[in-house]
């Protein structure tokens, strides 16, 4: 071999471990995007408990209502202790919980209707609202990094190290939690 030629092979060899690295980086960029999501998310529906908590201590719900949802929070709490799917499925509970207080529009515009009980209804809406904003820019994020993993590149040299494979979190919000309390705060 002549120099030209270790030169070269020098150079095509730096040049792909670049590459890789520059991957490399990436891939560690986006997983850091996802907990961050993650993170953001777990602090939404943290901020919803406490918005369903100010609700309870305002007295505007009636005594069965405000008992389910006493109970939800509660579930919430032990879960928030427990691994991500128990936290996750007592949240989805409360989620489904807040439709069953919150369906009947009649009582709703009644709740409405006095400007001081609209406070604690507005500031739960915004908070279900940005649960489900948070959902959707974590599931956004999992599946950025779903599709970075999925290259040949990441999965033959190992770039992922051992990450496990991240999956997108699925909430029961098929309901509006908030129907009519004006969803969108202001």
């Amino acid at each position: 071999m002549t120099v030209g030629e270790l030169l070269l092979l020098f150079a095509v060899t730096a040049g792909f471990i670049w590459w890789l690295s520059m991957v490399a980086g990436r891939l560690d960029r986006v997983h850091i995007r996802r907990d961050e999501a993650l993170t953001a998310l777990r602090l939404q529906l943290a901020w919803r408990t406490s918005a369903v908590a100010k609700l309870l201590n305002s007295g505007l719900l009636d005594p069965l209502s405000a008992e389910v949802l006493r109970v939800e929070i509660d579930n919430v709490s032990h879960a928030a202790e427990a691994d991500l799917a128990a936290y996750l499925a007592a949240e989805s509970e409360m989620t489904e919980a807040l439709c069953n207080v919150f369906d009947d529009a009649d009582e709703m515009q009644e709740l409405l209707t006095n400007p001081a009980q609209r406070a604690p209804l507005i500031e739960l809406a915004a908070a279900c609202r940005r649960v489900e904003l948070a959902r959707r820019f974590h599931n956004d994020a999992v599946g950025a990094v779903q599709l970075l993993r999925q290259r040949r590149v990441v999965r033959w040299f190992g770039l992922a190290g051992r990450t496990p494979w991240p999956r997108s979190l699925d909430l029961d919000d098929r309901c509006q939690e908030c129907k009519g309390t004006g969803r969108r705060p202001g």
